[in-house]
């Protein structure tokens, strides 16, 4: 009787374009096969490559392939290595059956194991939330947000007493003009990505934020997205001068949350700046495909009224069946 086994490992994705780095998150389910050259392990997202596994698995997870087992695989942390190569943490799972050898991962020496991670300034990018919602005094986001720059700083200000999340974090501008909020997967964590904003800065770390770029939709709704600094190492250790910030780029990494948990807040990603294109959900169909126009914004004339075709042709054949019959009465009248 076949058993349920399960190993750990990780792959590194190399060469991917823009669009299925985006796709990589955690939760998501990639398949394993055979690579061409038939020396290795890929990772399958919708039967493109997205990384490969290390040697000593991907030897003996072949070997299981040409004995006619299947794997299947899903990611459970994502995380960007210092060379800038997105690296993935897998759950494997498979059926063993009796008889057959079990994938055995090697493990780390101990002195490896307990080696800390090395304290260092860390960067990652996300949306920003509520940016279609009016501000409680009455000011509106879309036009702030539609008035930001790539590259401008902007401050993250903890909201403890925020009735929806308890982690919620503002993202305001500098003269304090508020464009919406971090999405609460990024604030608190909600998603097991790691960031945890909200809590981090409820223990006293820094985190140093900038707009990475602002797109807008077919329907007119602006969308932004930013650039987070943060430290990861021991508070006691996190410098006080400011970090050497890298480039911005136009991209945000935060995944989508889970399809099994409704949103009660619209979420907003985008491609690129340049024809950005974005995709809107709200959960409470406040404003959905609505565009207000903002204050300050010149009100656009109405289009120009067009007669119909069909129109002009009725009224054309009108007067010349008019013309005809005022010709054949004057002729016979002579």
């Amino acid at each position: 009787m076949a058993r349920r086994r399960v190993f750990k490992t990780e792959a590194e994705c190399r060469h991917l374009d823009l669009s299925t780095r985006r796709r990589l998150a955690s939760g998501q389910t990639v398949g394993l096969r055979k690579s061409p050259s038939g020396c290795g392990i890929d990772a399958v997202l919708d039967d493109v490559a997205v990384g490969s596994l290390p040697d000593a698995v991907a030897a003996q997870v072949a070997s299981a392939i040409d004995r006619g087992q299947s794997f299947s695989a899903t990611i459970t942390e994502c995380w960007e290595s210092e060379n800038g190569v997105k690296c993935l943490r897998l759950k494997v799972e498979y059926l063993l059956e009796k008889g057959e050898p079990a994938i055995l991962v090697p493990q780390a020496q101990p002195d490896q194991a307990q080696q800390p991670q090395p304290a260092q300034w860390r960067t990652f990018y996300t949306k920003v939330a509520g940016v279609s919602f009016d501000n409680s005094d009455g000011s509106s986001r879309q036009a702030i947000v539609r008035s930001c720059r790539s590259g401008e700083p902007v401050r993250l200000i903890r909201e403890p007493d925020n009735p929806h999340d308890e982690f919620a974090v503002m993202v305001v501008r500098r003269r304090g003009e508020q464009m919406g909020y971090l999405p609460s997967e990024v604030a608190g964590n909600r998603q097991g990505i790691g960031w945890c904003v909200g809590r981090g800065m409820d223990k006293g770390y820094r985190y140093i934020a900038r707009v990475a770029s602002v797109g807008q939709n077919e329907d007119g709704i602006c969308g932004l997205s930013l650039q987070v600094t943060f430290w990861q190492g021991s508070l006691a250790l996190q410098p006080v001068e400011e970090p050497e910030l890298p480039p911005v780029e136009s991209r945000h990494d935060t995944p989508p949350a889970s399809p099994s948990k409704p949103q009660d807040k619209w979420k907003t990603t985008h491609t690129s700046v340049a024809g950005a294109s974005f995709y809107i959900e709200d959960g409470t169909e406040r404003q959905r495909n609505v565009r207000t126009r903002p204050q300050g914004e010149p009100q656009r004339p109405p289009p120009p009224r067009t007669t119909s075709t069909v129109k002009q042709k009725s009224g054309c054949l009108t007067l010349l069946c008019i013309a005809a019959l005022f010709i054949v009465v004057v002729l016979l009248t002579r």
